[in-house]
């Protein structure tokens, strides 16, 4: 096979190959965003983005903390406050609820579009849930997201959860382990979204087929 019938080959099928993949893996609730390759997730208005939850499900408050600190493996992330929480919640909900504060359940029974794993899968078999810092000292706050069926409407919650400590209870050494529950990370920059492993793939792959076309070339008659 010539070059340049490498090269056009490669051009037609690269788009069906990222289309695929990119839309098998990303999905939509209110203004979020989350894709499963990145484990990242992206408010779409305003760009910032957000750590998928099922990849530090397990951590307890103090993993989570060395991971976001300076040599971290998360290091370019911190842990949501309260406002940065609301923020996330609100954008879930897509503009329809506003959260007056954290001391109080704030409900909602929207957007529609939510199922269990559309920001990372890491509680139970029906809902998804994140930790963030509460307004008081010590304080966790919690936001639980519901999943939606033709059978019930159950509402989407941000409130005042407990103490910091006790959220340790659904982390990898505490009782709740087998329903983890993560803290809510933002991105300390709103930077460009990690460029999804398919295209890394493609790259490689054409990489592979210009070397076979020039070691094939040199093979004598």
């Amino acid at each position: 096979m010539s070059y340049f019938k490498v090269f056009i080959y490669a051009l037609l099928t690269a788009p069906l190959i990222l289309f695929n993949v990119s839309h098998a893996s990303t999905y939509t609730t209110g203004d979020l965003q989350y894709n499963s390759l990145t484990g990242v997730i992206t408010n779409q208005q305003t760009q910032q983005t957000y750590l998928g939850w099922d990849l530090i499900s397990s951590y307890t408050y103090q993993d989570t903390v060395d991971a976001t600190a300076n040599g971290g493996l998360y290091s370019g992330y911190h842990i949501a406050d309260f406002d940065e929480a609301k923020t996330f919640f609100e954008a879930a909900m897509d503009g329809t609820c506003v959260v007056t504060s954290d001391a109080v359940i704030n409900t909602c029974h929207t957007p529609d579009n939510y199922y269990n794993g559309f920001f990372g899968d890491n509680h139970g078999y029906t809902t998804d849930s994140a930790f963030f810092l509460g307004s008081n000292a010590g304080r966790a706050g919690i936001i639980e997201l519901n999943e939606l069926n033709l059978h019930f409407n159950v509402p989407h919650r941000l409130f005042d959860w407990g103490s910091i400590s006790a959220s340790d209870s659904w982390s990898h050494s505490g009782y709740q382990s087998h329903v983890p529950v993560s803290w809510l990370l933002v991105a300390n920059t709103t930077s460009t979204v990690p460029v999804p492993a398919a295209i890394w793939l493609f790259g490689t792959a054409l990489i592979g087929l210009v070397g076979y076309g020039k070691r094939k070339s040199k093979v004598p008659v």
